[in-house]
């Protein structure tokens, strides 16, 4: 049983926008809990970057998130393929849409769990 902190790092923003992110791992079971982001969006793209390399999923690994996108709420997939540090947020469900690169964006916390093989 293993739990740590890592920074995790928001991209698609006018300013850094950084948090502190948690994760607890049972044998081969990782659960990341995400914490709540925002900032001003410069970007039509959101991404999460930080993850540490020795808990990335050995398949994608998606969960349903509630974002912002220009002061809008919606329900955004949140998604990481195999071996990969990046936590991608997609502007609803499947490829969804550009996200706005103006106004308010976020991210609300949640958590994600996959399998590292």
């Amino acid at each position: 049983y293993l739990d740590d902190t890592f920074t995790l790092t928001a991209t698609g923003f006018t300013a850094a926008v950084t948090g502190t992110a948690t994760y607890s791992r049972q044998g081969p079971l990782v659960t990341v809990f995400l914490p709540t982001l925002a900032g001003t969006s410069n970007a039509t793209t959101f991404t999460l970057t930080g993850l540490p390399a020795g808990i990335t999923p050995a398949h994608t690994a998606l969960a349903p998130a509630y974002c912002t996108d220009n002061g809008i709420k919606l329900i955004a997939t949140l998604f990481t393929t195999a071996a990969s540090t990046v936590l991608t947020l997609s502007n609803g469900i499947g490829t969804g849409l550009p996200w706005t690169a103006a106004g308010a964006q976020a991210i609300t916390a949640l958590s994600l769990s996959y399998l590292l093989f």
